[in-house]
């Protein structure tokens, strides 16, 4: 799709005066309308993050020579106190993996490992070593090789996505401070000149950040191990999948009361080939998602002009999505934790990213529907890796019906509501009112549930829900925000264009 163009405004000073200059060094093309303002447009360049395949288990892919595109940084590397840290984790580590059985501690180990790197040298050969580690990790019980599928990928946020993104925080700058290249000036070399939202961007150059939802989507198991040294990361795909918890606490605030999950999950089949082929296909929709969030003319208002504030509102709500969206995966010890960050996913599709009600996202047939869709979008051996979470999500959100005990003990089709006034009871299919019921329960999450006076019929079948279901929710159905992720992900011109509508109302 050919992008639009949008009026920008710049002030001469910037870039040294070269304001032309500037436009190329965020990826942007332009031309001068006067008096400050350029029509622009996105160059042809739409590579936000590269991938580069390093090594897998065919054996013909070993091309560890991509480490050398990693942007290396020696800042921290060559500083006394940082370096000591390194050692006394390495002692840590190096104690944990004495027992033979602490999994986590040898991925630790090799995050570390990358991490100190001072060079390219030592970075490939600390990558190869890492590798050869992990194909031959055996089985305590049979001497097996646990991850012979093994593959290793690298991703890096390119100059086009750590640029474009700052283009709010540019303009922020600018809008804000009148006196703003004074005030840079002043400040010479100390930097920090646009910080607005500095810690979300550290986020997106970290890399690894998008690809979180993905590295989680086996939870509760374990799949892929992330080093990240930003603004890239080392992937090391394990070709199976491993327990991502132990069943027993290992850290004295585990004891405290929290209801985690108890519902078995039975272990997927992962192949080598999936999960190498779900981590190319989640880079390429990483790109198209970037292809929208990094456009300017996307984010025109009614008079065409660029605006900075609508830009970086929808920057931080995709980032907070993926981030949320990892949490739920982090937190399987904490259900209530889950809840609750499944509820403000939930909003943010229902209100921004999608635009529909929140009760459509918790209709089992919508979200039938959709994992149907999402299916489609991509090929087989990467729905293999994908789907069975979403699937599980969907399931989840079905048997929220079976919690509707009066219907069950009745032997009822409906959930029927009595109300005042009504001389019989209403109707209601049983996943209209899983449906409501879930909305009440996020209403309660936000500490805005309950009518003082009822306004309508379905508010005085809403607050009567609560008589009807015993309260238990499916582990499972935290994970709905994951679908609509995926649904995200797969439809970038839907999305776009639900962008685009919202900031053209606004001046």
């Amino acid at each position: 799709m050919a992008s639009e163009q949008v009026e920008l405004v710049l002030p001469d000073a910037l870039f040294g005066g070269d304001l032309r200059g500037f436009l190329e060094w965020v990826g942007l093309q332009g031309r001068p309308l006067g008096n400050g303002s350029w029509s622009i447009r996105p160059n042809a360049d739409r590579i936000f993050i590269s991938h580069h395949l390093l090594t897998d288990d065919t054996g013909f892919a070993d091309r560890f020579d991509h480490l050398r595109k990693m942007p290396l940084t020696s800042e921290l590397i060559d500083d006394p106190e940082t370096l000591a840290s390194f050692d006394k984790l390495d002692e840590m580590l190096t104690e944990r993996m004495s027992g033979g059985s602490d999994i986590a501690a040898l991925f630790h180990s090799i995050h570390a490992s990358i991490l100190r790197c001072a060079n390219h040298d030592e970075l490939i050969a600390a990558v190869e070593q890492a590798c050869a580690t992990l194909r031959t990790a055996p089985f305590e019980s049979t001497g097996e090789l646990l991850f012979s599928g093994l593959s290793a990928h690298l991703a890096i946020a390119t100059d086009l996505l750590v640029r474009r993104v700052r283009l709010p925080a540019i303009m922020f700058r600018f809008d804000q401070d009148p006196d703003a290249l004074k005030t840079i000036a002043k400040l010479g070399d100390e930097g920090g000149f646009f910080a607005s939202s500095t810690k979300w961007f550290h986020d997106v150059v970290s890399a690894s950040h998008y690809f979180g939802p993905l590295l989680g989507c086996h939870a509760p198991g374990f799949w892929c191990v992330p080093t990240e040294r930003p603004p890239a990361a080392v992937l090391f795909s394990l070709g199976t999948g491993i327990a991502g918890y132990r069943h027993t606490p290992m850290e004295p605030m585990q004891l405290l009361p929290a209801e985690g999950r108890d519902e078995h999950v039975d272990k997927e089949d992962l192949s080598p080939e999936s999960s190498r082929v779900a981590i190319t296909w989640w880079t390429n929709r990483l790109n198209s998602m970037f292809g929208y969030l990094c456009d300017p003319a996307v984010f025109s208002n009614k008079q065409g002009v660029y605006d900075p504030y609508e830009h970086q509102h929808w920057l931080l709500t995709f980032g907070q999505v993926f981030e949320l969206t990892t949490a739920i995966d982090t937190l399987s010890r904490n259900h209530a934790a889950q809840r609750v960050l499944m509820n403000t996913l939930l909003d943010s599709y229902a209100d921004r990213i999608i635009g529909c009600d929140f009760e459509k996202l918790c209709r089992h047939d919508h979200a039938e529907a959709t994992a149907a869709r999402v299916r489609t979008k991509m090929p087989e051996s990467v729905a293999a890796l994908l789907m069975p979470l979403a699937d599980r999500a969907v399931n989840a959100l079905r048997r929220v019906q079976d919690g509707f005990f009066f219907r069950e003990q009745r032997g009822d089709k409906n959930v029927v509501i009595w109300i005042p006034g009504s001389e019989r009871g209403l109707h209601r299919e049983p996943q209209w009112a899983a449906a409501m019921l879930l909305k009440l329960y996020r209403n309660a999450t936000h500490g805005f549930g309950g009518l003082r006076q009822p306004q309508s019929e379905k508010d005085l079948i809403a607050e009567r829900l609560l008589a009807h279901h015993t309260g238990e929710l499916p582990d499972d159905l935290v994970y709905l925000p994951y679908l609509y992720l995926l649904d995200t992900l797969c439809e970038p011109e839907r999305v776009r264009e639900t962008i685009v509508k919202r900031a053209r109302v606004r001046d």
